[in-house]
């Protein structure tokens, strides 16, 4: 029997598909991941107060998730508008993140998929939807598929591999 701790995965696969140096050098260090993001960002923050470790980790999997402002908001008891600083500061510090979600959305629109690095594909007919709730279901749905599917992609080779 094996047990392995992959923390923090899908931000470690965030990291890739971003190619986001920053996201890299951090997921790199030993320590808390989250803790030591939450360091770096109250020491180099003007526009915030204080954020606690336990915010930047909602943040960070919202991010993943497509959270906009007033989700994040309501599940850290904060107004809008600060959520929404949360959220400009965390594409500000790590900007790869939003240019890859941004080119990643951009493909889904033009093609009406997206693409795994494995060239699994998920087709999106929401996508191109004139509702604008179908088209952020759409979007969300865009950006988890592929952290999720190269996710458990790797885990599965990884798993192929020990047998």
């Amino acid at each position: 029997l094996l047990s392995a701790d992959y923390r923090q995965l899908e931000m470690r696969v965030l990291a890739h598909l971003s190619e986001d140096a920053k996201l890299i050098s951090l997921l790199q260090k030993e320590g808390d991941f989250f803790q030591t993001v939450t360091d770096a960002w109250n020491a180099s923050s003007a526009v915030l107060n204080e954020v606690d470790r336990n915010k930047v980790k909602q943040l960070c999997y919202g991010i993943l998730y497509g959270m906009g402002a007033a989700s994040l908001a309501k599940q850290l008891s904060m107004e809008k508008h600060e959520a929404q600083q949360l959220i400009s500061s965390f594409f500000q510090q790590f900007p790869k993140v939003r240019a890859w979600i941004d080119k990643t959305l951009k493909a889904c629109h033009q093609d009406g998929f997206v693409c795994t690095l494995l060239g699994r594909r998920r087709y999106l007919a929401c996508i191109t939807s004139e509702l604008q709730t179908e088209r952020a279901q759409a979007e969300r749905q865009a950006v988890n598929f592929c952290i999720q599917v190269d996710l458990h992609s790797g885990v599965l080779c990884l798993i192929t591999e020990l047998r």
